[in-house]
């Protein structure tokens, strides 16, 4: 008979063992206890070969043997638990351990990592060589060669100059401050202009350049977008009334709108008459004027009614433009008046009979003059719009109602 197996006090039990170890033997034939204690030690060892991979294969071999002492139908269950614990063994006898299938996976992920580090370090002193390469190559065509001593500050711009990197006096003493050369006289040798402060000075200044060019191309574009938009908005359509800006300025429409600066110059007889009386001969050629200021001031309110009435007209839209604009300025023109007609009363109050005179003469001509070169610009086709003050306040006035006008003429692209 076998001796007994020992096993390690270290040793769970089972809930196999339990039932064995539970089990009444009083009273039982002593085969049956010995099968039981067969048994029980059989069920420990399977429990422990499959607790401890490690185990040897003698103690395979030593429950195998206790088949023989335990012909129970509960070693059955020391079978299955012998059976679980197998696997565990064959691994050990030569399968393939999880572990080891883990570990080979982890290096082969550390092999694919210094690989990509060696591709992306090769890549990086394969950009490193390039970019020598190319400051070496500049510095070179700005010195002319290789071998050349170097060149000043003021030599170097003309060289950048003919690379095609035009450089102002600033950003080349900015260049010459990242070499380190602070003092006169600033000397270039090829290290200098092949170095990397150099090339990184230069990328900055370049860098500046197209920002600067981008923002004065962006104030391009909103000066563009502000045109276009002040060109809708000069439409030479009323918004309100989307009545057409009438801009006839035909033969018959010059001349009718000539007649309206016949009204300054009658306004402003009142200063010619001291010079009238003067020198008579001078009031032949004004007769038409002097007989339409007689005839004014025969009617009561005759210049008030005339005055409103041109005030009128110029608002009129189904008139022509130009015709409008000349009533308009035909007002303001003899409002104008009043400012002179106060200096000439001032000088009339203080008894200066020549400064009388020659005031009144220079307000008269003056006026007469400017609605000459109206009449002249209208007789054109033109606006006679090159008063100063005066004509800017005509358009305003005139455009209140149609917004800012722009000729056909002189709104065409160019």
């Amino acid at each position: 008979m076998l001796q007994p197996l020992s096993v390690p006090t270290s040793l769970a039990i089972s809930p196999v063992e339990h039932r064995i170890a539970g089990r009444q033997t009083a009273g039982c034939p002593r085969q049956v206890v010995g099968q039981a204690t067969a048994l029980a030690t059989a069920t420990a060892l399977a429990a422990l070969v499959a607790r401890s991979p490690t185990a040897k294969r003698s103690q395979w071999k030593r429950l195998v043997a206790l088949r023989a002492e335990a012909e129970d139908p509960l070693l059955a269950e020391a079978k299955a638990a012998a059976a679980k614990a197998k696997p565990v063994v064959d691994v050990e006898a030569g399968g393939e351990d999880p572990l080891l299938a883990e570990a080979r996976a982890a290096a082969e992920a550390a092999k694919l990592q210094l690989e990509a580090a060696k591709l992306r370090a090769e890549a990086e002193a394969i950009k490193e060589a390039t970019t020598l390469a190319s400051r070496e190559s500049r510095a070179a065509r700005l010195l002319g060669s290789r071998d050349a001593a170097g060149i000043g500050l003021a030599e170097l711009m003309v060289r950048m100059e003919e690379i095609d990197m035009k450089i102002s006096g600033d950003n080349a003493l900015r260049l010459a401050t990242a070499l380190g050369k602070l003092e006169e006289p600033m000397f270039f040798t090829f290290q200098d202009l092949a170095s990397a402060k150099f090339d990184d000075e230069l990328k900055k200044i370049g860098a500046e350049a197209e920002a600067q060019k981008a923002a004065e191309r962006a104030r391009e574009q909103q000066a563009a977008q502000a045109a276009q938009q002040a060109s809708q908005s000069t439409s030479q359509y009323n918004v309100s009334t989307n009545t057409e800006v009438n801009d006839d300025r035909s033969s018959g429409t010059a001349i009718g709108a000539i007649l309206p600066y016949i009204y300054p110059v009658v306004t402003a007889m009142q200063f010619a008459i001291p010079l009238f009386r003067q020198f008579p001969g001078l009031e032949l050629p004004f007769i038409p004027f002097s007989a339409i200021f007689l005839l004014l001031n025969q009617i009561p309110l005759g210049q008030t009614l005339v005055f409103i009435a041109f005030v009128i007209g110029a608002q009129q839209l189904s008139l022509p433009r130009l015709l409008r604009f000349n009533l308009e300025q035909a007002v303001l023109l003899n409002i104008a008046q009043i400012i002179p007609a106060l200096g000439a009363a001032l000088f009339e109050s203080s008894g200066n009979q020549e400064g009388v005179l020659f005031f009144t003469a220079i307000c008269f001509f003056a006026n007469f003059f400017i609605c000459v070169y109206c009449a002249w610009e209208t007789a054109d086709g033109k606006y006679p719009d090159g008063i100063p003050g005066i004509s800017n306040a005509t358009k305003g006035i005139i455009d209140q109602q149609t917004g800012p006008y722009i000729p056909p003429d002189e709104n065409k692209p160019k």
